[in-house]
């Protein structure tokens, strides 16, 4: 698998259809590029903890890292920082 950067738009916390909380985004690599992120429980608490943002909408726009292998895309850590 490569890793590689991409962007999250559309970062929202909440129950979605799943029922119970979940943090959720798509992550683009490339215009037109992308994949649906859904993240719950304890690692949906870390992810929004180890940034620090003050509100989740902060996320929206911010680089992240994936890893890419064939036709997944996986999140695995937003950068710190302001947006890309």
């Amino acid at each position: 698998m490569a890793e590689q950067v991409a962007i999250a738009r559309g970062v929202r916390f909440g129950c979605r259809d799943v029922g119970r909380p979940v943090l959720w985004f798509e992550t683009y690599i490339d215009e037109g590029i992308g994949a649906l992120q859904v993240i719950e429980g304890d690692e949906a608490l870390r992810i929004v903890q180890a940034t620090g943002v003050y509100d989740i909408k902060e996320l929206d726009g911010r680089a992240c890292q994936v890893t890419v292998d064939r036709n997944t895309i996986k999140f695995v850590r937003f950068w710190k920082g302001p947006h890309a």
